[in-house]
């Protein structure tokens, strides 16, 4: 089951992906991913890795790896 704040996270994200895709236009690359490039292509596990600790010292939080976040979830549904 998937809690209903992640369900409304995603609508959200996919109408955000959708006009990403309008405003790409004829370079989007289309593959069917939940989540991509601004060019609809697969994001490296290093960017991604990349990106999340870049915005946990954004935001002041301690460095952690990312595998840790799996450890963070709780059922609060």
């Amino acid at each position: 089951m998937i809690a209903p704040f992640a369900i409304e996270s995603l609508k959200e994200h996919r109408v955000r992906q959708l006009e990403a895709k309008l405003k790409t236009g004829a370079s989007w690359q289309e593959h069917d991913y939940v989540f991509c490039t601004l060019h609809g292509t697969h994001l490296g596990p290093k960017h991604v890795v990349e990106e999340f600790k870049l915005l946990l010292k954004q935001v002041g939080l301690p460095d952690i790896r990312f595998h840790d976040l799996r450890h963070s979830a709780r059922h609060s549904f």
